[in-house]
This record gives structure tokens, sequence and C-alpha cells, in this order.
């Protein structure tokens, strides 16, 4: 990913939302893979607004390359998630919306987890009913029933 790339995404994000794991000020460097090339430290708990800051100002600005030289950052530069001297990760679309938390794959997993959700207290509704016919209460059975079907309707 260039470097235009990663700020064009993570402007179209929302500004306050907290990252557990991704990079903030100070944390733009010469990529120890190839130098003229742009990598970001990790720092925990930044905000989307602190990783636009710090890709932003790396646009234009000039690195020294790990065993020397100078290396100006523009656009097409391509961008990498790792410590000083060490190789790492380059950044994706992929890695940046698990990083951030949105994107197809976040979405599926999220609905995933409803569904999963709504199946167990559809199943705790038909339990009920089927402890309440037992007790020869079918008001409540029914009542449960209907709870159990008015779930998995809201599903579809």
């Amino acid at each position: 990913m260039t470097l235009s790339e990663l700020i064009d995404f993570l402007e179209k994000q929302d500004q306050s939302k907290v990252i557990a794991s991704g990079w903030g000020e100070g944390s733009a460097h010469s990529y120890r893979g190839y130098y003229s090339e742009l990598a970001f430290e990790a720092r925990s708990n930044v905000t989307i607004a602190d990783m636009l800051a710090e890709a932003k100002s790396a646009l234009g600005k000039e690195f020294e390359g790990y065993k020397g030289g100078e290396y100006v950052m523009g656009p097409h530069t391509d961008c990498y998630l790792a410590e000083y001297g060490s190789c790492g990760s380059e950044l994706s679309l992929p890695l940046l919306e698990v990083m951030c938390g949105v994107g197809p794959m976040i979405e599926r997993a999220i609905a995933e987890a409803v569904a999963a959700e709504r199946e167990r207290y559809a199943k705790v509704c038909c339990s009920l009913a089927d402890k309440e016919f037992g007790d020869g209460n079918k008001s409540d059975a029914i009542t449960a029933l209907m709870c159990a079907e008015a779930i998995r309707s809201a599903a579809k």
C-alpha cells in the first residue's frame, strides 16, 4: 500500500476511534528492508487521527536510511509496519481493515456472532417452552415459542 492510499483510507475512517495496535507521533522512519520505503513503529491505544497525522507528516519528509543515505517519502512510497532496524509487514487494505475494525471481514464476523447469539436465545426460549409444557402452563409455553420464532424471524 502506498502512502497516498494509506492516507486516503485513514481519512475515511472515524478519527476518534481508538486502535489497540497502530502507530502514532514519531513512529515513521525509513524501512530497514528498503530504505526508500516508509515504516511505522507499533504503538498501543492510538486514535485513527494519530495514525493519519503521522502518515501525513511523513509525506515529502526526508528520512535517513538504516545504513545511511537520505530518502524522501512521496505519495507512491510503499508502507510497512516495522520496528526501526527490523523488517516487518507491508501495510495492506485487509490488514488496515482488521486493525481499524472495519471492512467485509469484520462485518462478516460480527454478523456471524449476532446470528449465533440470536440462535442461542431462541434455544433458551424453546427450552423454557418445553419446561412449561411439562408443568401444564400452556400460556407461558406459547409465549416462549412465540419469542423463539420472533428471534429467528428477525434474523432473516
